[in-house]
């Protein structure tokens, strides 16, 4: 379990626990037009690291996002690296959010289509097709795929506007 208000740290998990600079994070970002929380969330999915008590293994960081590394295979050597992998996952889901809004690509907002486990799924709008296009699992029997990115950005966006009183 997360440790409560652990997830609200992301950009501290990011920018200090892996030596980087908060704006940094927040090009990418801007750079791709993703946000940050979703990044957060999909960095929990592909591999765990929101609210680590401890610096995750090299290995992990290495492969945050699964950017450059298919189905669980071995990653390609020029994404490896957390950096690397950010900027691969913003490119990465701009470029579907930009399939899904000129209607090319399995995943495109309004159009039905099967996930992984066989599941249907229409996509409410170009960034959750995009996101499908990234993970395409729903994964609601697992507690992965984008149930997971579902959850921990709704959980993500509850601790900030309680503790931003939005």
């Amino acid at each position: 379990m997360v440790h409560p208000g652990r997830e609200v740290a992301v950009l501290h998990f990011l920018a200090v626990e892996f030596d980087l600079q908060a704006q940094f994070v927040h090009r990418v970002g801007v750079a791709h037009g993703v946000l940050v929380a979703d990044l957060a969330a999909l960095v929990q999915v592909e591999q765990s690291l929101v609210g680590k008590a401890d610096r995750p293994a090299q290995e992990r960081i290495d492969r945050a996002f699964g950017c450059g590394c298919p189905g669980g295979s071995a990653c390609a050597p020029q994404y490896l690296g957390l950096e690397k992998q950010m900027r691969c996952a913003g490119k990465t889901l701009a470029n579907r959010r930009r399939d899904s809004v000129n209607g090319v690509g399995r995943w495109i907002a309004g159009v039905p289509w099967r996930s992984l486990e066989g599941l249907k799924v229409k996509p409410k709008n170009h960034g959750t097709a995009a996101l499908y296009a990234y993970t395409p699992w729903v994964g609601i029997e697992n507690g992965n795929g984008n149930w997971l990115v579902w959850n921990v950005t709704r959980k993500l966006d509850s601790k900030l506007r309680e503790l931003m009183g939005w």
